[in-house]
């Protein structure tokens, strides 16, 4: 079973987690996006839209995606389970048009936005923050499980850079179990949503591991040249080392977050 299958197809259930598989399947090749392309004989700006999340294969594209898997080293086999995610999603996005707009105890994801309403001042004020490191940086988005951080990262500040509120910038969200190194990101985004940061102090992540993957972020954030990077779910990458928060404290910033009220503590440190 090749790591496609294994690890990435089976969890799939919305766009988001498309994109955050079918991003960890490329790391794993070793290729980059436009050697995958090629080899697959498929559009450039097709096979990018895969990968960033800003839309599914549809079934005109089966071919098409199919050899795109195929460049990536999926077997035939494991194809058709990468496939058979595709349809979930699919059929999930046309459940969701006619569904409630209720969402339980579900995070809201990008395509629930229309039904993301009362956080329209927190989404603004995430907006201008984002602005203000366009020359590269730290955002942490942090507060308590549940308050609704990733709906407001996904629903709100995803949403709303994809409808252009932000010019031409893109983002794209990811996850550290999902992709162990954020510089393999490609193309590169404009903007970095990093969610469930926590992941970095459980079980999947040792000591090693997290620092590496702290020194990697910190590379995309420190240079203006690269993204803003935008983290939410975990206090402690702030503060979980003083040298590491000296150099991170000129190029960042904190949000607190709760279900109830907005509050800003400034720079990270």
């Amino acid at each position: 079973m090749s790591w496609g299958a294994g690890r990435g197809s089976a969890s799939v259930e919305t766009r988001e987690d498309f994109a955050d598989a079918l991003r960890g399947l490329r790391q794993a090749s070793g290729f980059t996006v436009r050697a995958i392309a090629d080899s697959a004989d498929v559009r450039l700006a097709t096979v990018g839209g895969w990968f960033s999340g800003k839309h599914v294969p549809t079934p005109a594209n089966q071919d098409a995606f199919r050899r795109v898997l195929g460049a990536c080293g999926v077997t035939a086999d494991d194809a058709d389970a990468w496939w058979a995610a595709v349809m979930r999603v699919r059929r999930a996005t046309q459940r969701r048009a006619a569904a409630t707009p209720y969402r339980g105890l579900e995070a809201f994801s990008v395509g629930d936005s229309r039904w993301f309403h009362g956080r329209e001042e927190e989404t603004d004020a995430l907006l201008d923050r984002v602005r203000l490191l366009t020359g590269g940086g730290i955002l942490a988005v942090v507060g308590a499980s549940g308050a609704g951080k990733s709906s407001l990262l996904s629903a709100g500040l995803l949403a709303r850079i994809e409808r252009g509120d932000l010019g031409a910038r893109t983002a794209v969200r990811i996850t550290p179990s999902r992709l162990r190194n954020p510089t393999d990101l490609d193309p590169r985004p404009d903007i970095v949503v990093v969610d469930q940061a926590e992941e970095l102090w459980g079980e999947a992540f040792d000591a090693g591991e997290r620092r590496r993957y702290l020194d990697r972020l910190e590379g995309l954030t420190t240079d203006g040249r690269h993204p803003v990077v935008a983290v939410s779910r975990c206090a402690r990458i702030s503060t979980q080392s003083p040298s590491r928060s000296r150099r991170w404290r000129p190029h960042s910033r904190r949000i607190r977050w709760s279900s109830a009220r907005w509050t800003s503590s400034g720079c990270v440190g």
